[in-house]
């Protein structure tokens, strides 16, 4: 036999269960406004950015307005799968959002910042996140796609990542250079770049 509980005790703990759920509701929505006026602050800053074709190897694809790209056949090497968007940025704040759609395959995909000095013909990343199998970059759990904000503040030298649908900042960078910086991607087979996509989407793991 269950030794019996007081009315009392059993009405304390109804009371207790309900004001820690009506909390933890609380502190959740207090979570997603801070980082959706957090997310405002930056997204006035909005803008369209194109895909370069010249400063991208033979192996991607692009559509005819270069707002997507994709590999249809794995890259030789991880360098071959590089490509920058225009317009490059060496002054003021600067936003834009991209489509990230990863294969099934795990294989790993980079987005973020690089530029292309003058004396060299190889790209230099100045900050990335990476989607599945990448070494080196903070990596994100993205199982099929997501929509990414990144936010560029040149005078501050530095680069923020954002989850679109949640509001959420992924990632926080600071930049070792600001001259000419432009958006960056790593394309592999199976992974897709969509570039200004449509504001009123939501974008979810769906296929």
């Amino acid at each position: 036999m269950f030794p019996r509980v007081s009315k009392w005790v059993a009405a304390f703990i109804v009371l207790l269960i309900c004001f820690l759920t009506i909390a933890a509701l609380a502190a959740w929505r207090f979570y997603i406004y801070r980082n959706k006026k957090e997310w405002r602050k930056v997204s006035v800053y909005k803008e369209s950015v194109l895909f370069d074709p010249f400063m991208a190897s033979s192996h991607l694809t692009f559509s005819p307005d270069y707002c997507l790209t994709q590999a249809m056949e794995n890259p030789p090497s991880i360098k071959d799968g590089y490509v920058l968007a225009q317009p490059c940025f060496d002054s003021g704040r600067h936003y834009w959002e991209t489509e990230v759609h990863k294969g099934s395959d795990g294989v790993g995909c980079l987005i973020g910042v690089a530029v292309l000095p003058r004396e060299s013909k190889d790209i230099q990343i100045l900050s990335a996140i990476g989607f599945g199998q990448t070494e080196s970059y903070f990596n994100i759990q993205c199982e099929r796609a997501m929509l990414v904000g990144i936010f560029i503040d040149i005078e501050e030298a530095t680069v923020s990542y954002y989850n679109v649908n949640t509001f959420q900042r992924l990632h926080y960078d600071k930049l070792i250079n600001t001259k000419d910086v432009s958006p960056f991607y790593c394309v592999a087979k199976g992974v897709t770049f969509k570039l200004n996509p449509d504001p009123c989407r939501k974008y979810t793991d769906a296929p």
